[in-house]
C-alpha cells in the first residue's frame, strides 16, 4: 500500500498566520495612506481657502487711500471701506449758491455721495483735495452741445448748495476727476454654523469665501494696523487715526475637523502685510 502525505496542522498554522500577517500588513498601509491623503486634503482646502480670503481682502486694501478717508472703520476683526464704484469728469460748474455741476459717467449717480476733485489754486498741489459732496436731487441726463465732454451725455446733479458749496464748486475745474463710491464692510460671519469670509454693503452679510471654521472656534479673522513708522495703532476710532494707518496686518485661519496622528486638528493660518495707497 503507497503512502500518501500531506500538510500537517503545524504546517497548516504556519501558512495561516503568515497570511493573516500579511493581509494585516496591507492593511495597515492602505489604512495609513489614507489618513494621510485624507489629512493632506483637508491641509490643502485649508490653504486653498485662505489664499482666496487674503486675494479677496487684499485687492481691496491695496486700492484704499487712508489719508483719503477711505477706512471708514477698523476694527480688530472688521474693516468698513469706501471704495471707488464709478468714475467721471466735470463738464460744466455752476459756482452760485445752488452749486450745480455736471460730469460724464458711465451710469448716472443719483443721490448717492460724490468725491470731487477740488483744485483750490491750479499753481500748486499742496491745497489740491478730494471733497464729499452730498447730492440732493439729481436732474437728469442732458445731451452737451457745447462738446466740453466730446458730445458725452453728462448727469446733471445738484450738489445740495450753500455758501461752502459754492466756493467748492468755484475750486473744481473743468475737467476734474469725479467719484462715486460705495461703503462695505469685510468680516466673518457664523450665521450659517461655519465661519465664512462676508461682504456687506448694507443690506447684510454675503458670503464670498468658506467655510473657513466652524462657529465653535473664534474669530479666524484678524486686522493689525501700523501708521508710517511703523508703530501700531491699537483701536483706531477717531478720524485722525484712521487717516493715519499705512499699513495693514491681515491674518486669517482655516481649520478642519479631520485630525492628524497626534489627535489635533489639521488647522493653517497666513500673515500678509499691505501698505496702502497714499
Amino acid at each position: 500500500m503507497k503512502t500518501r502525505f500531506g500538510f500537517t496542522v503545524i504546517e497548516l498554522l504556519v501558512v495561516v498566520v503568515i497570511g493573516t500577517l500579511v493581509v494585516l500588513g496591507t492593511l495597515q498601509v492602505l489604512t495609513t495612506n489614507r489618513r494621510t491623503y485624507t489629512v493632506q486634503n483637508a491641509d490643502l482646502q485649508n490653504q486653498q481657502q485662505l489664499r482666496a480670503s487674503l486675494d479677496v481682502l487684499l485687492a481691496e486694501l491695496r486700492q484704499v487711500s487712508s489719508r483719503g478717508g477711505d477706512i471708514i472703520a477698523a476694527s480688530e476683526n472688521s474693516i468698513q471701506l469706501r471704495s471707488m464704484d464709478d468714475f467721471g469728469v466735470v463738464c460744466e460748474v455752476n459756482a452760485s449758491s445752488l452749486g450745480i455741476l455736471s460730469y460724464t459717467g458711465a451710469t448716472p449717480f443719483g443721490v448717492e455721495p460724490l468725491l470731487v476733485f477740488v483744485d483750490r489754486d491750479p499753481l500748486t498741489s499742496i491745497d489740491d483735495t478730494w471733497e464729499l459732496w452730498s447730492p440732493g436731487v439729481e436732474l437728469g441726463s442732458s445731451a452737451l452741445t457745447t462738446g466740453t465732454c466730446d458730445g458725452s451725455t453728462s448727469q446733471v446733479v445738484d450738489v445740495q448748495g450753500d455758501a461752502e458749496t459754492a466756493v467748492q464748486a468755484g475750486s473744481v475745474l473743468v475737467g476734474a476727476p469725479v467719484r462715486n463710491f460705495d461703503v462695505h464692510t469685510w468680516a466673518m460671519s457664523d450665521g450659517t454654523g461655519d465661519w465664512f469670509l462676508t461682504l456687506d454693503r448694507g443690506g447684510g452679510p454675503v458670503e464670498v469665501v468658506g467655510p473657513l471654521a466652524p462657529d465653535s472656534r473664534d474669530n479666524p479673522l484678524s486686522f493689525t494696523y501700523f501708521d508710517e513708522n511703523g508703530a501700531e495703532i491699537t483701536s483706531p476710532s477717531t478720524a485722525a487715526e484712521l487717516e493715519a494707518i499705512r499699513q495693514i496686518e491681515v491674518t486669517v485661519a482655516a481649520w478642519s475637523p479631520v485630525r492628524n496622528r497626534d489627535g489635533t486638528n489639521v488647522q493653517d493660518d497666513l500673515t500678509v502685510s499691505v501698505y496702502t495707497r497714499n
